[in-house]
Protein backbone atom coordinates (compact mmCIF):
# COMPACT_ATOMS: atom_id res chain seq x y z
CA UNK A 1 0.00 0.00 0.00
CA UNK A 2 2.97 2.41 -0.40
CA UNK A 3 4.18 4.41 -2.87
CA UNK A 4 7.39 4.63 -3.32
CA UNK A 5 9.51 8.26 -4.18
CA UNK A 6 12.94 7.57 -4.37
CA UNK A 7 14.11 5.86 -1.24
CA UNK A 8 11.40 6.77 0.70
CA UNK A 9 7.42 5.00 1.19
CA UNK A 10 4.82 7.24 1.33
CA UNK A 11 1.69 5.83 3.03
CA UNK A 12 -1.58 7.61 3.20
CA UNK A 13 -4.95 6.02 4.71
CA UNK A 14 -8.60 7.18 5.28
CA UNK A 15 -9.14 5.82 8.91
CA UNK A 16 -12.90 5.73 9.56
CA UNK A 17 -13.98 5.18 13.76
CA UNK A 18 -18.01 3.97 13.77
CA UNK A 19 -19.48 3.49 17.10
CA UNK A 20 -22.27 1.68 16.74
CA UNK A 21 -25.18 1.54 19.62
CA UNK A 22 -24.38 3.04 22.79
CA UNK A 23 -23.18 2.56 26.20
CA UNK A 24 -21.57 -0.96 27.29
CA UNK A 25 -23.26 -2.18 23.89
CA UNK A 26 -21.32 0.18 21.87
CA UNK A 27 -19.28 -1.64 18.69
CA UNK A 28 -16.56 0.88 17.28
CA UNK A 29 -15.80 -0.71 13.61
CA UNK A 30 -12.42 0.64 12.30
CA UNK A 31 -11.22 0.63 9.29
CA UNK A 32 -8.93 1.63 6.93
CA UNK A 33 -8.45 2.14 3.43
CA UNK A 34 -5.45 3.30 1.56
CA UNK A 35 -5.22 6.60 -0.51
CA UNK A 36 -3.66 4.69 -3.47
CA UNK A 37 -5.91 1.51 -4.03
CA UNK A 38 -8.86 1.58 -2.27
CA UNK A 39 -8.24 -0.93 -0.63
CA UNK A 40 -9.58 -1.36 2.82
CA UNK A 41 -8.56 -3.36 6.08
CA UNK A 42 -11.10 -3.73 8.88
CA UNK A 43 -9.84 -3.98 12.35
CA UNK A 44 -11.18 -5.87 15.62
CA UNK A 45 -9.29 -3.16 17.82
CA UNK A 46 -7.07 -0.08 18.42
CA UNK A 47 -4.20 -2.62 18.92
CA UNK A 48 -4.80 -4.63 15.61
CA UNK A 49 -4.74 -1.09 13.79
CA UNK A 50 -1.34 -0.34 15.39
CA UNK A 51 -0.03 -3.44 14.97
CA UNK A 52 -0.81 -3.34 11.27
CA UNK A 53 0.54 0.64 10.94
CA UNK A 54 3.84 -0.50 12.43
CA UNK A 55 4.23 -3.28 9.97
CA UNK A 56 3.59 -0.70 6.98
CA UNK A 57 6.35 1.35 8.65
CA UNK A 58 8.36 -1.44 8.75
CA UNK A 59 8.99 -1.93 12.64
CA UNK A 60 8.46 -5.14 14.39
CA UNK A 61 5.14 -4.80 16.48
CA UNK A 62 5.58 -4.52 20.31
CA UNK A 63 2.59 -7.00 20.72
CA UNK A 64 2.05 -10.50 19.76
CA UNK A 65 0.39 -10.79 15.96
CA UNK A 66 -3.29 -10.20 16.13
CA UNK A 67 -5.82 -10.89 12.89
CA UNK A 68 -7.16 -8.39 10.74
CA UNK A 69 -9.16 -8.60 7.68
CA UNK A 70 -9.28 -7.39 4.41
CA UNK A 71 -12.71 -6.00 3.02
CA UNK A 72 -12.76 -4.61 -0.70
CA UNK A 73 -16.71 -3.62 -0.42
CA UNK A 74 -18.46 -1.00 0.79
Amino acid sequence: MAVMTGETAYHAYLLRLVLYGSGAAAVLQITLESAHTREQVVFASIGDLIIFLERQIGEEPAGAPAGCAKNDEE
